[in-house]
């Protein structure tokens, strides 16, 4: 099924965030057979994969933003404009697709172009080979969507303090009256390009998929749009990496300093704001970060531990950097330990600013994502000191990785999430978000 026509398809039953602003109101479902398997029942948010975000290609173009899915107990299926044909559960479900005629079909079988399957606690989506996928989610209403906040982008300004531009979202559940704290996710686009716009683009999308996460503390988002050069590869900027301290291109300057400007500027902003948008930011930031962004969070929260409220730290590319200059009489230089800090940010290491930080390290069991082999994220000399010293696989350094902070005095808990992969899952982002709110 082709893309235009598997659009028409799937817009006739999906859940659309921003069609109540068009409608008025929820529609309601026909009637269907009663649903064998409780744990597809619920609500469901087009969140990640290569569809990511709420966006399915260009429905932009008909004015809808976010999809969202609500398949009821009784087998039927919302979306607020009209009822939306039935949902068919099998005692033995295992994968969903969409017929022509608006009608789910969930049953085995094997994955094909423009199917939703329901695995892994979530469903999953297919097309062009490439995996999209939603995740139960819960709501304010299960029938209604939830309210969005503000979003908007923030060019740097010319000679300014830093170089490129940052997405906040303002939730609306900020409070005006009760001083809260900014929660930063650094962007990770994942791959390198030499177009900022790709870039400022992976970044838009994040923060659009943490909306959520940001309504539910009651914190406004801010997700920077630094760049991850093809041309200069090795400076991996979204992992706040060794060659990203020391280079002197153009724009790519100590980035840990430009985010902090940012903040500065996001914090000033909030605080003029005209009218009712007021709001009172509190000194320490909130850090959230996985893979990347968990690697710049980690180290952000190294480099700059006064600024850091609490940070939550997922799947930090193989190694979390100690916070020590030496482990069995071996020194540690950044990104592994502290040893010379002073000489990559200018600094030395501020060990008991860094105790006071609840840290929260979560990991799959099944994870494997790995940048220490990669000369990109760790020179040779350190994918060969970290594979001797602390183990060749993510799992294997992870107790190593709690021991060292440990005996470092820190504020540090190390989660791992029984048959999780290299992903963020639904338990993970509870988690997280109970984390952090416990600490503003």
């Amino acid at each position: 099924m082709r893309r235009k026509d598997l659009l028409l398809s799937v817009t006739g039953i999906l859940v659309f965030g921003f069609v109540m602003a068009l409608v008025g109101g929820c529609g309601g479902g026909g009637g269907g057979t009663t649903i064998s398997a409780p744990s597809i029942v619920g609500t469901w948010w087009l969140t990640g994969g290569k569809y990511a975000n709420g966006q399915l290609w260009n429905l932009q173009d008909r004015n809808i933003e976010y999809v969202r899915v609500i398949i009821n107990a009784n087998g039927t299926c919302d979306r607020y404009d009209a009822s939306c044909g039935m949902a068919e559960v099998h005692e033995t479900a295992e994968w969903v697709y969409v017929e022509p005629d608006n009608k789910w079909i969930i049953n085995q079988g094997t994955a094909h172009e423009g199917e939703l399957w329901f695995r892994n606690s979530r469903l999953e989506y297919k097309q062009d080979n490439e995996w999209s996928y939603f995740v139960k989610t819960e709501t304010r209403n299960d029938n209604c969507p939830t309210t969005v906040g503000t979003l908007e982008k923030i060019e740097p300004l010319p000679g300014g303090d830093f170089a490129w531009p940052y997405y906040l979202y303002t939730p609306s559940s900020v409070s005006q009256q009760t001083e809260t704290h900014l929660l930063v996710m650094p962007n990770n686009t994942g791959y390198t390009s030499d177009d900022p716009a790709v870039h400022e683009e992976a970044a838009r999308q994040l923060i659009m998929r943490y909306e959520d996460h940001a309504e539910k503390l009651g914190a406004p988002l801010l997700v920077p749009t630094f760049p991850r050069p093809h041309t200069n590869w090795r400076i991996y900027t979204h992992a706040l990496d060794r060659d990203t301290l020391l280079t002197d291109d153009v724009g790519l300057q100590r980035i840990d300093l430009q985010l902090i400007a940012m903040i500065d500027d996001a914090r000033d902003r909030l605080g003029t704001a005209a009218g009712t948008a007021q709001v009172s930011i509190a000194p320490q930031i909130l850090m959230d970060g996985f893979s990347a962004s968990g690697m710049f969070v980690n180290r952000f929260a190294v480099l700059h531990p006064e600024l850091v409220e609490a940070a939550a730290v997922g799947s930090p590319g193989g190694w979390p950097i100690a916070p020590v200059s030496e482990w069995e009489q071996e020194t540690l230089r950044y990104p592994i330990g502290v040893a010379d800090l002073n000489e990559v940010a200018g600094e030395a290491f501020q060990l008991e600013a860094f105790r006071s930080v609840p840290l929260l390290f979560y990991i799959g069991d099944a994870d494997t994502n790995d940048s220490v082999p990669y000369t990109d994220g760790y020179d040779p000399v350190d994918k060969e000191l970290v594979f001797r010293l602390f183990g060749e696989t993510p799992l294997a350094r992870w107790p190593i990785a709690e021991q060292i902070y440990q005996a470092a005095g820190c504020s540090a808990q190390f989660v791992t999430y029984p048959g999780v992969g290299h992903e963020v899952s639904p338990q993970m982002t509870s988690d997280v978000e109970a984390f952090l709110k416990s600490h503003m």
